[in-house]
């Protein structure tokens, strides 16, 4: 036996017992020197962790020394992350729980479960995710009211056998001597004991041979209720996600962008893990959230917004009737606590002088949405979300006018927001009204009211693949005539209501994940004096409609976000059926019109070429050709005498006519050949040599006034076309623009023109001949070559009514203008051209009631 070292004095080996003795802090010597602190040396040292898994799979490792706890979180992707802690000295222990991953289990090996912090060096500490050898691929495949069928996919290797426990409520059975057995059969599990809109967790264990059961797999089912025409929700959780029910487990704060909240007893936070929360006077409907980040002691996470998909996988909702989550919006709903029940909106103007409108807005509807994201029900569901929905508003206004001068108001309606949760998903209605009019001039009208339903129904699919949705517009209005006094202005009244309905929290700075957006506005009207004011009014109505799906709502993170407008329900615009209508009884007959003065002008410029080698100036090996054109005309013309009166009704344009005398027509051309070959050339030259000669003749003009207007919208006649107005280029183009001999005489303006023909080299000679050409269109000419497409660049039209208007005759007088542009190229005609004209006119319209 070893004798202790002969340097290890008495005094010394008293020392050290007198550090065990209460009291011995006392002592001297080297008794006190043992005791002092460490004064100067570091209290912490370096921790590196390196946690790996697999591409896509999350991690976390938890560091405790007594009450000290740190915790490093992988994200899910990449395969690894490495983090230096700088932990207090002394020993922690280290744990890595298991955790479920797209159905998969991972379970966590570390290279050391216990190390000790020592500042003098830095520690390394590895923690590693491997796939389990436990069921894959869990997938409830029948949800029925008291009945829930499970399905799995068996652990690689060999043969195993499976148990299947059932528990009340959110939280899964932790091992196989927990909760409820459930009858298993192969590698499926049937539950037919169940309650109606009832949650339950179901945990799937393995094990191959005698080993230890591996597990569990989890997911939270909740049963539908089996009710028709009552909310309901039938839900099948991620298998990844953390549902809490019971809101004292958690401290929910609501931040920018999402909440904070404790972590539950008994649950590991992963990064990217999908969370449930239950309603709480915080978030009164609940949050569905993924997590974002994770506490550096992991006692609370942060949980930004997620999608249907993120945190369930599987889905069927159902909101029967949304009216009766809104109600009613007028009164005090539209303006305020301080208002009467019955309180108007009222623009401007003195208690004897202003315009009051008074609305309701009623909206309506029912939604129902179903998530798949496998196959259910023995049925192959397309992976997405299907919808079977209808939004919309019933709207009544009621506007009385007594305006003199003129009132305009926008009334700034506050945002309805109605927070409610259907099961464990937490949904947002936001209703947005808008009402606004105004009226120029002087009018007095009481008892304008107008009724109005505006919706869609709409259904189909959206989600990985080609989105499939279809919408039907639902529109129905009704005028009620109003008294009228007096009318010589115009008045105007829109109202309509933005509304958004989906996943998401009552409290806006948790973050909303709305799903379907809805604007309808179901009345945007004008009124305005017809024949020139006194008592008969014209009313005009439209309704405008837009549904768009939001994909973020409902596939989350499973898809890329993106906005869908529904087919058929894209910005809608459509006048309401017998739009305009024209009050008193009696008002709005049919009526004459005619142009009883006015002028016309037209200016054209068109040039074309073509050279060597190119269309028509392509004349073989042995010759050179080249051609060149052009021409200009400028008329101005006006109206010799009234035109016919010509009865306009509501169905279809008059045509109106009227002779027109020249008051002046310049025109130029020039067009030459020239051609070489064999020794020879040769040029030709056309070109007009003098004044155009009216010779008697005169012109038509034609002018359309459309339908349905008591201003008359008036647009120059289509005069002899072969295609109604071409915005795009077209082969099918107007031969004339406006104007055409009256009686078809043949007595056309004549413009002189000389033909010469020169001759060189071999060839040598001229020639010379003069000759008048007759027009008859004023543009475009076509005297030397044609263009091949035209369009019309643009259009303007503009009446302004003249004075001394009446119920009985009234006059407008009515500017506007046609500009097109026209092209050739040398594929066709051969040559390569381009040029323009203009029309522009001012007529006097007289429009006379008939009996």
């Amino acid at each position: 036996m070893r004798r202790p070292s002969a340097a290890l004095g008495a005094g010394t080996i008293a020392a050290l017992v007198l550090t065990l003795v209460p009291g011995a802090l006392l002592a001297t010597g080297p008794v006190a020197a043992a005791a002092a602190p460490d004064r100067g040396k570091p209290r912490t040292g370096t921790v590196v962790v390196t946690v790996k898994a697999p591409a896509g799979v999350p991690g976390v490792v938890r560091l405790r020394s007594g009450a000290k706890v740190r915790v490093v979180a992988k994200k899910p992707a990449g395969t690894t992350t490495r983090v230096k802690l700088r932990l207090p000295r002394g020993r922690w222990t280290v744990s890595a729980a298991q955790l479920v991953d797209d159905s998969r289990l991972y379970t966590a090996s570390v290279s050391r479960k216990r190390l000790r912090v020592n500042p003098a060096r830095k520690t390394a500490l590895t923690v590693t995710y491997r796939r389990a050898p436990s069921v894959t691929g869990l997938q409830v495949e029948r949800v029925e009211p008291t009945v829930v069928g499970l399905r799995w996919t068996a652990p690689a290797g060999r043969a195993a056998s499976y148990q299947v426990r059932r528990a009340s409520g959110a939280q899964p059975p932790a091992g196989v001597s927990g909760g409820t057995a459930v009858p298993v059969t192969g590698a499926t599990a049937l539950d037919d004991d169940l309650d109606p809109g009832t949650t339950y967790a179901f945990s799937v264990f393995a094990r191959q041979g005698k080993g230890r059961w591996v597990g569990p797999v989890s997911t939270t089912v909740t049963t539908p209720t089996g009710g028709a025409g009552t909310e309901q929700a039938s839900t099948v959780t991620n298998p990844a996600t953390v549902t809490v029910t019971d809101p004292a487990a958690v401290r929910p704060t609501v931040v920018a962008g999402g909440v904070q909240t404790t972590v539950p007893a008994g649950v590991t936070p992963v990064l990217g893990q999908p969370w449930i929360l239950p309603p709480d006077t915080g978030i009164p409907t609940g949050y569905l959230g993924t997590v974002v980040a994770v506490a550096a002691d992991g006692r609370s996470v942060t949980l930004a917004a997620a999608g249907l998909a993120d945190v369930f996988d599987y889905a069927d909702l159902s909101v029967p009737d949304l009216g009766e989550q809104a109600g009613t919006i007028s009164g005090r709903r539209l303006h305020g606590r301080g208002a009467g029940a019955q309180a108007v909106i009222a623009c401007g103007g003195q208690l004897s002088e202003k315009y009051t409108i008074d609305p309701t807005f009623d909206p309506y509807g029912r939604f129902s949405a179903k998530l798949a994201k496998y196959r259910i029900f023995g049925k192959s569901i397309p992976k997405g979300v299907s919808f079977d929905a209808e939004v919309g508003v019933d709207l009544g206004v009621a506007a009385t006018a007594k305006v003199t001068a003129g009132a305009s108001c926008q009334i700034d309606i506050a945002k309805i927001t109605i927070p409610f949760a259907i099961g464990p998903v937490p949904m947002l209605y936001v209703l947005q009204p808008t009402i606004g009019g105004s009226v120029n001039g002087s009018f007095d009208v009481s008892g304008l009211g107008f009724s109005a339903r505006l919706g869609a129904e709409f259904d189909g699919y959206l989600g990985i693949g080609d989105d499939e949705l279809d919408g039907t517009l639902i529109a129905d209005g009704d005028l009620s005539e109003p008294e009228v006094t007096d009318v010589s202005g115009s008045l105007s009244l829109t109202a309509g209501m933005s509304a958004t309905l989906g996943v998401g929290s009552g409290n806006p700075k948790a973050g909303a994940v709305i799903g379907l957006s809805a604007t309808l506005n179901p009345l945007d009207l004008s009124a305005s004096p017809y024949l020139g004011g006194g008592t008969c009014l014209e009313i005009s109505a439209a309704r405008t409609a837009s549904i768009t799906v939001e994909a973020k709502a409902w596939l989350g993170n499973w898809d890329y976000s993106r906005s869908v407008p529904v087919p058929g329900l894209d910005e809608v615009v459509l006048d309401y059926g017998g739009s305009p209508w024209r009050v008193p009884s009696g008002c709005g007959g049919p009526a004459e019109y005619r142009i009883a003065e006015g002028t016309l002008g037209v200016d054209w410029t068109w040039s074309a070429s073509c050279a060597n080698d190119q269309g028509s100036c392509d004349d073989g090996p042995d010759y050179t050709s080249s051609f060149t054109s052009s021409e200009s005309s400028s008329a101005r013309l006006h109206v010799a005498t009234p035109g016919e009166w010509g009865t306009q009704y509501d169905d279809y344009p008059t045509y109106l006519t009227a002779p027109m005398a020249f008051d002046s027509w310049s025109f130029d051309a020039t067009k030459t050949w020239r051609q070489s070959g064999w020794g020879c050339s040769w040029t030709s030259t056309d070109e007009t040599t003098g004044p155009v000669e009216f010779g008697g003749a005169y012109w038509q003009t034609g002018a359309q006034v459309l339908p349905g207007a008591g201003v008359p919208d008036v647009a120059l006649e289509d005069y002899y076309y072969w295609e109604e107005d071409p915005g795009e280029w077209s082969s099918a183009w107007w031969g004339s623009l406006g104007a055409w001999d009256t009686d078809f005489s043949n007595e056309y303006p004549r413009i002189p023109v000389r033909s010469s023909w020169v001759s060189g080299g071999d060839c040598e000679g001229s020639s010379s001949d003069e000759w008048d050409h007759n027009l008859e269109w004023l543009a475009p000419g076509y005297l030397w070559s044609w263009p091949e497409e035209a369009r019309r660049a643009s259009r303007t039209s503009e009446a302004t009514e003249l004075e001394g208007c009446t119920d009985e005759l009234c006059r407008w007088r009515v500017d506007g203008s046609d500009t097109y542009q026209y092209r050739s190229d040398y594929d066709d005609y051969g040559y390569q051209g381009s040029g323009s004209a203009t029309v522009t006119w001012s007529y006097v319209i007289e429009r006379r009631a008939l009996e």
